[in-house]
Order: C-alpha cells, then sequence, then structure tokens
C-alpha cells in the first residue's frame, strides 16, 4: 500500500510537470490553449524525440541535482531495486526513458516491471510487449470508446471497449429492449436461424448509422483493425476485450468479426470478457456455438461470483423461442471471493463451465435461478464485485490456489484445450 501510494505522489507529481510544459509549448507556438488540438498536435510531432525527451527531463527534475539520493522522489523504486540487488540512479533510470523515447525501443523499459508487486495489473502492463496504436475518443460523450493495440511478438491486434462512463453509456446499457435483426453466419447448419435476438442498446452503439457519414462504428472499428492488422501481412490474430458494457460490446463484436473472413484467415477471434452481461437471446447463442465448433471464435468469459451484472439483463418473462429471452455465451470463469470467517480452512477456487444448447423449459429453469436477486451480495459489495481490479485479485489468487493444489485445469490449460475438453461436453465442469 505504501508503494502505491508513492507511486501515485510520483504520478500526480509528474502530470503536474508535464502539464507546466504542455503550457510552455503552446506559449512557444504562438496559440491560445483553447484552439483546435489537431494544430498544436501537428506542430509538436514536428518537433525532435530527444528534445521532448530533454525538455520533460528538465522539467521534472530542474530542482534536483540527477544522480544524488533518489530515496526522497523515488522511495518505491529505490526500494523495489535493493529487493532485486541493484540500486537504479535517478540518472540512470532519466537515460533508459530518454533513450526507449528516442529510439522507440520498448524493450529498454523492461526492467521497470521489477518496481510492482508481481502479477499486479501495472507490472503486467509493463511486460507486455503490445503498443496502443490507436484510441477513439472524438465524441466521448455520443460514442463508444475504443483502443486498439499491436503486439509484433505474437502478431496480434487488439481491440479494447472501455466500460460505461457516459450518460450515453449507461443509456445503451439500459436500453433491455430486443432488437431483432439478421443472422451473419453466412454456413448453413442445423437449425440455423434466418434472425437473431440481441439486446437493443448494444447492437445499437455498434450498428446504427450515423446520420453525418452514413457508417456504422462496426465497420469503422473493423477496418482500423484490418488497417494495422497488414503491418504483419495476412497472418494475424484478433483479440476483443472489455470489462463491462465494454465486455457486451467484446462479445458481439468478436461475434460479427468471426464472420468476417479477414479476420479468421490465420486463426480463430479470441473474445476475453469481464463482468459482461448478456447480449442475445437463444438463436444468437446457438449461431455463436456454431462459430465455436467451426473454429472461427473462441470466448473466455470471466465473471465474479455475485457479480450482479454478470446476471442482467433480468430474465423473468418465458420466451416461447428458448425459454429465456437472453443467455451467456461461451466459457464462464467464474471467480470466487475469499471468505473471511472460512478462508483459514478453505479458499473456493474458479468454477469454469460452457454455455451449452438447452431446452426452452431447462434455460427459463436456470434463468429463474439465475436472477441477479438471488445472486446479489450483501449492498456494500455490489458495487465492489463487479470492479476490474477485484476481477484481477481473484484471478490471480485463483491461479495460485490451482497450481498449489497441481490440478489440471486453468492454471495449465490453454482456452483451445479447455474448449477441447469441455466445450460440446455439458456435463463436464472444470474446477
Amino acid at each position: 500500500d505504501g508503494m502505491v501510494d508513492n507511486l501515485r505522489v510520483w504520478n500526480s507529481r509528474m502530470a503536474k510537470d508535464i502539464d507546466v510544459v504542455r503550457s510552455k509549448q503552446i506559449g512557444r507556438l504562438g496559440v491560445s490553449s483553447n484552439e483546435e488540438p489537431e494544430r498544436i498536435c501537428k506542430t509538436n510531432r514536428a518537433e525532435q524525440p530527444r528534445g521532448i525527451a530533454q525538455s520533460l527531463k528538465r522539467s521534472i527534475f530542474s530542482s534536483r541535482n540527477v544522480g544524488s539520493d533518489t530515496s526522497d522522489l523515488l522511495p518505491s523504486i529505490v526500494e523495489a531495486s535493493v529487493a532485486k540487488k541493484k540500486i537504479i540512479t535517478e540518472k540512470e533510470l532519466l537515460d533508459s526513458l530518454e533513450e526507449a523515447t528516442i529510439t522507440r525501443d520498448d524493450s529498454r523499459l523492461d526492467f521497470m516491471a521489477n518496481f510492482f508487486k508481481d502479477n499486479s495489473v501495472s507490472q503486467l502492463t509493463v511486460m507486455k510487449k503490445a503498443r496502443v496504436v490507436w484510441m477513439n475518443d472524438w465524441y466521448p460523450l455520443q460514442d463508444c470508446t475504443y483502443a486498439i493495440s499491436l503486439d509484433k511478438e505474437k502478431k496480434e491486434v487488439m481491440v479494447v471497449f472501455r466500460g460505461a462512463r457516459t450518460q450515453m453509456d449507461w443509456r445503451h446499457a439500459r436500453d433491455f429492449k430486443v432488437h431483432k435483426t439478421t443472422n451473419p453466419v453466412k454456413e448453413d447448419f442445423e437449425g440455423k436461424p434466418s434472425h437473431i435476438k440481441l439486446h437493443s442498446g448494444f447492437f445499437n452503439y455498434l450498428f446504427r448509422l450515423r446520420k453525418d457519414t452514413n457508417t456504422r462504428k462496426y465497420d469503422e472499428i473493423a477496418n482500423k483493425l484490418y488497417y494495422y492488422g497488414q503491418e504483419f501481412g495476412e497472418d494475424f490474430s484478433l483479440v476483443v476485450t472489455g470489462h463491462s458494457l465494454g465486455g457486451a460490446l467484446s462479445t458481439l463484436f468478436g461475434f460479427y468479426a468471426s464472420t468476417d473472413e479477414r479476420f479468421t484467415k490465420r486463426t480463430y477471434v479470441r473474445v476475453i470478457s469481464f463482468g459482461s452481461p448478456m447480449v442475445g437471446g437463444c438463436k444468437f447463442a446457438d449461431s455463436f456455438r456454431y462459430q465455436e465448433k467451426i473454429g472461427k471464435l473462441r470466448h473466455a468469459r470471466i465473471h465474479n461470483n455475485r457479480d450482479v451484472v454478470a446476471h442482467l439483463p433480468m430474465k423473468i418473462m418465458y420466451d416461447i423461442e428458448g425459454g429465456s429471452t437472453y443467455q451467456h455465451v461461451g466459457i464462464g470463469i467464474n471467480l470466487r471471493g475469499k471468505n473471511p470467517l472460512l478462508s483459514c480452512i478453505y479458499e473456493s477456487r474458479p468454477t469454469i463451465t460452457y454455455a451449452c444448447s438447452e431446452s426452452p423449459i431447462k434455460a427459463y429453469l436456470r434463468a429463474i435461478w439465475d436472477n441477479p436477486f438471488f445472486k446479489m451480495p450483501f449492498f456494500h459489495n455490489i458495487k465492489y464485485n463487479h470492479t476490474l481490479h477485484e476481477h484481477q485479485q481473484r484471478l490471480t489468487r485463483g491461479i495460485e490456489l490451482l497450481k498449489r493444489d497441481g490440478k489440471d485445469s486453468l492454471s495449465s490449460k490453454t482456452l483451445d484445450e479447455i474448449y477441447r475438453d469441455i466445450a460440446f461436453r455439458p456435463t463436464v465442469a472444470l474446477t
């Protein structure tokens, strides 16, 4: 906790100093801070990387002697470095940052992974070889926000959807009406429906036509992904992920992308959602399972036990087609929290199941059992159980417990292996 507090202080100090540098740059350009950002960004891009790095260095450390005792500025980093039997001075750190900026070589910053707690989000971020190449937040109050990253080592393109933050996000998330649309799956299969039913809010966020450009958000994102994927030729894979609203959008986007030949030439589309609500009905689920069966789609649906959002929308009315209006899809990984009363005796392990096809009666009974009111935690835990931080904590702890048990499950199996073992054998569950 002390280390996190120190990092927060350092980050806030850097943010203030960077604002000072930005204001100085804007002043030198002779423009107002209220002018269009495009003009400022274009001019800033003309500066040399070395000049930018040096100006930031002078601003952040202008009142300090480079190479002096760093315990005041970066106490947490010094402590972490001592634990690793290596002292990193302020000058060495600054030189590494400058060289990484100038050469665009992210590997020069790999040593920073030692500054953070093992398996923490910060450490995983540093260790990840991917780089962000695009972020769409032009109209953050009207459109869904997403980012695209590239991983050259894995030849992987990833799109990340943001969860609900704005009023428009919540308006779409609460639009529980059912939207009937044409089934995008091109191949014929037994019982193939011509139309599928989807959550109206999620569908409209990705597929409504814009009045100004007459295009859909899905097409914009898909074209961007394919454009950046061309850095690897045709030999690239697509990963789609998100949390909460972002998890629902990633599920829907991944399903449609699996019907696009541009993204399935090398391998299947991989969807990893966190705390996602349901996005479609039984016909959608049947089509989703067919895409999984023919090897074009894989979905790891990770959710915390007693996370209310994962049991939405509420399904109390009987649906004539499939029993339940909404159904989950993919491999469900249920992460159980630590019980303070029983943790000294036993800790629950993650449970892995597959959303298989069910009869309408069974699907309806399951919908009643999975009613959000029956899965409600104590009131003060409703919001906490849904946070991405709690997902990460439980997932890390679950993997540690499974490794300790020596079980051949989540800790050692790939998503492909889990699919092979249980996807079409609904009576099997890995724990």
